[in-house]
């Protein structure tokens, strides 16, 4: 190949380059569209629901719109929630079909709407169950300073906020946390011969349980 060539074949291949820059081809960042979950289409629901789809890989935030209309003319909801793929809609009108839909962002991409899907509120949303706390059981000492608690995960969670304190009258707080997905937390340095108190309650749609029971464990002795 004459030195005229390669030159021409070299700069063919800049172009295409520069072109697919600018047009976002080739682009491993391109958001897809996102899958809805629940509610299921026409699915009838309570009067509080959660509006769940799949995460989108490098997604960082989620826009969602819920309507009583298919054209979301006038949207109910029509808001930006931060990087998590489920949403909570209330107060909805029984009896009434609403639409919703949702669309995957990132710092310079926007994925295309999702399907639209509707459902329609029958009946009042309930609270959920309390967890039932299950280890470490309660009345365990002797533990690392390192403990994972755990709790049966409810009908209808959605989180779980946990509350520990070094007092039976829960005062004095290790950690009073809100928003845990899962059905458990590992607490870290804690303080050596010192009993801890526990409980838990779940959040839902319509809200939060009622606390779980009070449970206690105690730290073994650092010597």
């Amino acid at each position: 190949m004459s030195s005229s060539s390669i030159f021409r074949f070299g700069l063919l291949f800049l172009l295409i380059l520069s072109a697919c820059d600018s047009t976002g081809m080739g682009d491993d960042d391109a958001l897809d569209r996102p899958m809805l979950v629940s509610p299921a289409s026409a699915e009838e629901t309570a009067d509080a629901v959660l509006l769940d789809w799949d995460d989108v890989t490098n997604a960082k935030r989620y826009h969602v719109q819920l309507a009583d209309s298919p054209d979301f003319n006038s949207p109910l909801i029509d808001q930006t929630v931060m990087a998590r793929s489920r949403h909570v809609a209330t107060n909805l009108e029984r009896d009434t079909v609403y639409y919703w839909r949702i669309m995957a962002l990132s710092d310079s991409e926007s994925s295309p709407w999702s399907s639209t899907r509707s459902f329609t509120p029958t009946r009042s949303a309930t609270l959920p169950e309390y967890p039932a706390l299950s280890l470490p059981h309660n009345g365990t000492d002797g533990l690392e300073r390192s403990v994972r608690l755990e709790w049966e995960s409810p009908e209808g969670a959605i989180s779980y906020h946990l509350v520990v304190t070094m007092d039976e009258q829960m005062l004095l707080f290790q950690a009073d946390l809100e928003e845990i997905e899962d059905a458990f937390f590992k607490l870290e340095g804690l303080i050596f011969t010192y009993p801890y108190w526990w409980k838990v309650r779940s959040l839902g749609p319509a809200g939060y349980s009622e606390w779980s029971p009070v449970w206690i464990f105690q730290v073994k002795d650092g010597e």
